[in-house]
């Protein structure tokens, strides 16, 4: 490989650092959505404390928004976008075994039931990790067809 061709293929300090802000804005944005968000539920948790999964979600979502922005192109953002949807799948499960919400509001218990929300959420993530996995074998498989084509070129036969 060229010199040349090296350095189009790293990451450049500019380069790197455009999406270090990219990155940092995208998760400002989500923590401004989950304070927003929050600030509209308040008044629910008095009934219901919903705060311990809220952070949890929240934390998933900045940290791989953070590694994924950072990674884009190169071999890490496909496993990444795999391990986000793992992840998800794994924390709605867990969810949904508190998902029976009951209190009571004057002389009225109300009950709700959210497993049927969660389970759409899980299937979604499931969804999302067919499609992460697909986009990863096609990633590769891109690869492999550039350097194949670099091959056939340096040894002068002809692709296809």
């Amino acid at each position: 490989m060229s010199g040349s061709q090296e350095s189009r293929e790293l990451l450049t300090k500019g380069e790197l650092a455009k999406r270090f802000l990219k990155a940092s804005i995208k998760v400002a944005f989500i923590c401004l959505l989950f304070y927003a968000f929050s600030m509209l539920i308040g008044p629910l948790q008095e009934v219901y404390s919903f705060e311990s999964l809220s952070v949890v979600f929240m934390l998933m979502l900045v940290v791989f928004t953070f590694a994924n922005e950072l990674s884009r192109g190169l071999i890490f953002n496909p496993i990444l976008k795999i391990g986000y949807s793992f992840a998800m799948m794994i924390y709605f499960a867990f969810a949904m075994h508190g998902s029976i919400v009951q209190f009571q509001v004057e002389s009225v218990v109300l009950m709700i039931d959210l497993r049927f929300f969660f389970g759409l959420f899980l299937l979604f993530s499931l969804l999302s990790f067919a499609r992460s996995l697909l986009s990863f074998i096609d990633w590769i498989n891109d690869k492999d067809e550039k350097w194949l084509r670099r091959q056939m070129e340096v040894s002068g036969t002809q692709f296809f």
